[in-house]
């Protein structure tokens, strides 16, 4: 005698395949949105680190800040006037170290920032002396701080819009 699968058995299993991939697909998919858009949070972090620790070098004495390799594209110091939008030179330090999560290894994530949205001054409508408004982009995602000349998350209570970062999908 023979031993086989019947034809209810394997439809059962093919059910049951069926039923898992159905519902472990989008939890994946899910996943990996998530893991992407904490990667951005992590990169918009080392950008904010970064531009913070160039601004602080103007209170230490520095000249220039956001200098490239080759000493090409630079901010002289001090910082300049609120409605003067910064190079921001960043993207020759960073870009190395990212890349766009969203299209891929070859792309670098700072350089889609500085393309679409620079360093500059805050807007009037969430203005104080001094503060920088920084935008990072990835084409796909927007993410958005505040810091003062000091180089530091410009306080809060100045503004309920200090502080804090968000996040919104182009």
């Amino acid at each position: 005698m023979k031993k086989a699968f019947t034809l209810i058995e394997l439809l059962i299993v093919v059910a049951i395949i069926g039923i898992l991939a159905g519902v472990g697909i989008p939890m994946y998919n899910g996943y990996m949105a998530d893991a992407k858009i904490n990667a951005v949070k992590k990169q918009h972090n080392q950008i904010v680190s970064y531009l913070s620790a160039e601004f602080q070098k103007c209170h230490m004495g520095s000249s220039t800040i956001f200098q490239d390799t080759w000493k090409k594209n630079q901010e002289n110091c001090p910082i300049p006037a609120k409605n003067a939008v910064l190079r921001a030179s960043a993207s020759d330090t960073l870009s190395d170290k990212m890349q766009n999560v969203y299209l891929g290894s070859g792309t670098s994530a700072f350089e889609s920032a500085t393309q679409k949205g620079p360093v500059r001054p805050c807007s009037t409508s969430v203005d104080k002396q001094g503060c920088h408004e920084f935008y990072y982009t990835n084409y796909i995602f927007t993410v958005k701080s505040y810091f003062d000349d000091d180089g530091d998350i410009t306080d809060k209570d100045s503004n309920p819009d200090f502080k804090e970062t968000i996040i919104r999908t182009n």
